[in-house]
């Protein structure tokens, strides 16, 4: 049953590794240049901090933090180069949910919100994943995360 599980989340990551798409040859996404890869819309900090601005950093925190989780299993299943990119890319991800995760507590300050509120927000947000991944197709649920680190990658490309 291990196997299969295994089997399963390796298929599922290839499977949001080959989704994500637009990444150079470091793994990196395509709007690390500066540029915005995506719709072109930049909710990062242009005048006063919103309450939507918190609520979308802290689910692009947990989407970075999601598939760095991803990564890191599939990477458990594999030796040599391919276990070291996919470790690489989730040392990647997760400095990036952390990142995120720091930003979201200052733009909660900015707000007035307690950083045990945000702290709050961001737990609530990982709860809502770990339920996403559990109902469903996981394999549709890896490629909907990878998909959402993308457009957070475009969406914010002053806070990544």
């Amino acid at each position: 049953m291990k196997a299969g599980l295994w089997m399963a989340v390796s298929a599922t990551l290839l499977a949001a590794a080959a989704c994500s798409g637009g990444q150079d040859k470091d793994g990196n996404a395509g709007a690390s240049n500066g540029q915005s890869a995506g719709s072109g819309r930049d909710t990062s900090q242009r005048g006063p901090a919103t309450r939507m601005q918190l609520t979308r950093i802290i689910d692009c925190s947990e989407a970075f933090r999601s598939v760095a989780t991803l990564y890191r299993v599939m990477g458990g299943t594999r030796t040599g180069a391919d276990a070291d990119r996919l470790r690489q890319s989730s040392e990647q991800r997760d400095a990036a949910a952390r990142q995120l995760a720091i930003r979201a507590a200052a733009v909660g300050a900015e707000l007035g919100i307690p950083e045990i509120e945000v702290r709050s927000q961001i737990r609530e947000a990982r709860e809502r994943s770990q339920r996403e991944a559990r109902v469903g197709d996981f394999a549709d649920f890896a490629v909907r995360q990878g998909r959402e680190a993308d457009r957070c990658v475009a969406e914010l490309p002053g806070l990544l």
